[in-house]
C-alpha cells in the first residue's frame, strides 16, 4: 500500500483491503466444515465509538497516545538496552501508530530493519493525520481472532451489537484481546479473555476512566458472548487444522484460497458433539462439579479420524482434551497385558487364583484390591478380562515379566516411560485419550498398528495440490490370531458384562483410576474406533460410586446405536475355532449359561 503525500487525502484509504479469498476445510464428502474467512467489512466512523471504548485500548496499549508525536524515545531506548543485556530481540516499544504501522504495512518479524521503517512511516502517518484518524484506522483494522479484523465486526461477532452500543465492562474485554488474540480470544478461551480483562480494568481505573465503584461492579461481572455465528465445538477441529497448516508452512488460511481435505465425517461430528454434550450436562447435575472429558473416532483398516470432541464447551476451555490431556490408563490397560500373555503361550481357558495377595517390591508391601473387594477364587483369564479383575492380572503381569510387556506399550504408542511396578497391570501411566484409541484399535484391525490423522490433502486457490499426507504403512503391533483370541473375549464383555448390543460385532473395555478420577470406554465395531474419558480437568475426585458404566459407556453406546457400518463382523484368523469354556474351570462345555465364547 503506497502512502498518499496529499494532506487533503482521506485517511480511509488506510483500511485495510485482504486480498484473496477464504480458504474452506471440507469434510470426507466434501461437506464444509468450517471456513477461514475475514469478517472485516464493518467500518466504523471516530465519532461512532464510544470515548470509553477507546480509552480502554489507551489504558493498556498507549497511554501517552495524545502527547507522543508516533513512538516514545523513552521507550525505545529501554527496549534496546534490554535487548543489549539479553543478546536477542526479546523486547520491543510500540504506540499505536507504531501498532498500525505493522498493521497497514510491514510484518510482524524482528528486525533492527523492519524498526527503522517502522519509525519512518510512523513519523509521516503522525504529520499528515490527526490522532482521532489514527486512532479509527487501528480499531478499524486491529485483528481480535477468529478472523475478525476490526471493532465494529468483534462487537458484531461476540454480542451481535453495533460498536456504539459497548459497555466499558465489554470494551475492556476487547483491549485485553490485542495482546495475542490466539490467547485471549473470548471464543477461544473465555477464561483467559476474563483474567485479561481485569488487567485492563484496573488499567482504566488508574488512569480515571472509570470510577472504583464501576471497577468493581466490572470484576464481579462475568461477560456470556454470542457464539450463534459458528458451532463452537468445530473450533477445536479449526485449531487442529491451522496448526497442521502451519506445520507446512501454509499460514495465510483467511486470505489464502485454499481448500483443505479431512477425514472428519460432518454427520459424525454433529452426533458426537450432541450425544457428549447432553451426557456431560446430566452428569454435571447430578454430582454438581465441573465434569469434562473427551471423544475420539478413527476409522479401524485406516486411521482417519472421523469425529472429535476436544471438551464439552470450547468457550469454556479451549483446551482440547483427546490430544492433550494425560490421563492415568487404568483398566483399558489389560488387555495389552493378555495379549503379552497369549503372545508368550498363555491361553484364555487357563485358572489363576483370585484371592488376597500381599508382596513386597523394593521394600514396599502392597495389598492389591479388586474393584468391588470381593474374591471369587479360580478363574479363567478370559473371565478374568471380561470382568477386569485386578489381582490376576497383577500375576499375570509379575509371570509373563514387566519389562516385555513395557516393551509391548511402547511399541503401541502409550508413552516411552513406562513404570517398572507392578501397578502397571492397573494402568499407572499417564497417556492421552489418542494414544489409547490408537493402541485399542489393534484389536480390532487384526493386529495392525495404524496412525490418527485428520489432513488428506491441501489445494492452494489455483487447485494445485501443494500437499498430501504420506500414508504409512500399518505396523504389525501383534499377530492376527493374539488380536482375535483377545477380540472375542472383549466381545463377550460387551455381551454378558457389559450388556450391550449393536447391529454389528462390538469389543469394549472400561477403564477406572483412583477414586474414579477418570472414567474410560474406548470400543470398536468392525469400520471404527471410538473411546471416550470423563472427569475434571482438576484431576479431583467425581465419587466412590461412580464408574464407567454409567459414565463413559452409555455415551459410546448412543454414538454406535445411530452409526452405519460397511462391515458387520470382524476378520478372524482362520486357523482359529470357536469353543465355549466354562468361566470358572476352562472346560469345554455345552452350559452356554455359564460359558465363555473364546477362540483358539
Amino acid at each position: 500500500m503506497r502512502l498518499c503525500w496529499d494532506l487533503s487525502f482521506d485517511f480511509a484509504v488506510f483500511s485495510t483491503t485482504y486480498q484473496g479469498q477464504p480458504s474452506r476445510v471440507l469434510d470426507d464428502q466434501g461437506n464444509t466444515l468450517c471456513t477461514f474467512a475475514v469478517k472485516q467489512h464493518i467500518p466504523v466512523a471516530f465519532d461512532q465509538v464510544p470515548p470509553i471504548v477507546w480509552q480502554a485500548f489507551l489504558a493498556v496499549e498507549d497511554r501517552q497516545f495524545f502527547e507522543h508525536v508516533g513512538f516514545s524515545w523513552r521507550g525505545i531506548i529501554r527496549s534496546i538496552w534490554v535487548n543489549l543485556k539479553q543478546f536477542k530481540k526479546a523486547q520491543g516499544a510500540s504506540t499505536i501508530t507504531q501498532q498500525l504501522v505493522r498493521l497497514l504495512f510491514l510484518h510482524n518479524k524482528k528486525t533492527y530493519w523492519r524498526k527503522c521503517v517502522e519509525l519512518w512511516y510512523t513519523i509521516i502517518i503522525e504529520l499528515f493525520f490527526s490522532k482521532q484518524q489514527i486512532l479509527e484506522a487501528y480499531l478499524n483494522n486491529v485483528y481480535f481472532g477468529g478472523g475478525m479484523y476490526g471493532i465494529g465486526a468483534i462487537a458484531k461477532g461476540l454480542w451481535d451489537i453495533s460498536v456504539d452500543k459497548l459497555t466499558y465492562d465489554q470494551a475492556a474485554l476487547l483491549a485485553g484481546v490485542v495482546r495475542s488474540p490466539s490467547y485471549y480470544c473470548p471464543l477461544y478461551s473465555l477464561e483467559h479473555a476474563q483474567q485479561r480483562k481485569k488487567v485492563v480494568l484496573q488499567a482504566m481505573r488508574d488512569c480515571h476512566f472509570i470510577t472504583q465503584t464501576q471497577y468493581d461492579e466490572a470484576l464481579v461481572n462475568t461477560i456470556t458472548v454470542f457464539s450463534a455465528h459458528h458451532d463452537e465445538h468445530i473450533v477445536y477441529i479449526k485449531n487442529m487444522v491451522q496448526a497442521a497448516c502451519a506445520n507446512s508452512r501454509i499460514k495465510d488460511l483467511y486470505h489464502g484460497g485454499y481448500t483443505i481435505q479431512t477425514t472428519f465425517n460432518k454427520a459424525m461430528q454433529e452426533h458426537a458433539q450432541h450425544v457428549f454434550v447432553a451426557h456431560v450436562e446430566k452428569l454435571q447435575k447430578e454430582l454438581t462439579m465441573p465434569i469434562d472429558g473427551g471423544l475420539l473416532t478413527i476409522a479401524v483398516e485406516t486411521g482417519k479420524i472421523k469425529a472429535l470432541v476436544g471438551g464439552y464447551k470450547y468457550t469454556v476451555s479451549q483446551f482440547n482434551r483427546p490430544l492433550m490431556a494425560k490421563k492415568q490408563m487404568g483398566s483399558t490397560i489389560k488387555p495389552f497385558i493378555y495379549a503379552a500373555a497369549i503372545q508368550k503361550g498363555y491361553s484364555f481357558n487357563q485358572l489363576e487364583l483370585d484371592a488376597p495377595y500381599t508382596f513386597t517390591s523394593n521394600g514396599v508391601v502392597w495389598s492389591p484390591k479388586n474393584y468391588n473387594k470381593k474374591h471369587y477364587g479360580y478363574m479363567t483369564f478370559a473371565y478374568a478380562l471380561a470382568h477386569s479383575n485386578n489381582i490376576v492380572a497383577i500375576k499375570l503381569l509379575l509371570a509373563i515379566g514387566i519389562g516385555y510387556v513395557a516393551d509391548l506399550l511402547k511399541m503401541a504408542g502409550l508413552g516411552n516411560d513406562i513404570p517398572f511396578y507392578p501397578s502397571l497391570a492397573l494402568g499407572c501411566i499417564d497417556v492421552t485419550l489418542k494414544q489409547v484409541v490408537k493402541a485399542f484399535n489393534v484389536f480390532a484391525n487384526g493386529g495392525l498398528l495404524v496412525e490418527p490423522y485428520f489432513v488428506e490433502w491441501i489445494k492452494d486457490a489455483n487447485n494445485i495440490k501443494i500437499w498430501r499426507h504420506e500414508h504409512m504403512q500399518p505396523v504389525r503391533f501383534c499377530s492376527l490370531s493374539v488380536a482375535s483370541q483377545v477380540n472375542a473375549v472383549l466381545q463377550y464383555a460387551c455381551k454378558k458384562v457389559y450388556k450391550q448390543s449393536c447391529a454389528t460385532e462390538i469389543i469394549g473395555k472400561t477403564g477406572t483410576t483412583n477414586d474414579a478420577r477418570t472414567c474410560w470406554f474406548v470400543g470398536s465395531s468392525p469400520s471404527y474406533t471410538t473411546g471416550i474419558y470423563i472427569g475434571c480437568d482438576d484431576n479431583r475426585s467425581m465419587g466412590k460410586h461412580i464408574f464407567p458404566m454409567h459414565t463413559a459407556l452409555p455415551i459410546w453406546r448412543d454414538i454406535y446405536n445411530c452409526l452405519t457400518s460397511s462391515k458387520s463382523i470382524f476378520y478372524y484368523d482362520r486357523l482359529l475355532t470357536k469353543k465355549y469354556i466354562d468361566k470358572w474351570t476352562g472346560q469345554y462345555t455345552n452350559n452356554y449359561d455359564n460359558a465363555i465364547l473364546i477362540v483358539q
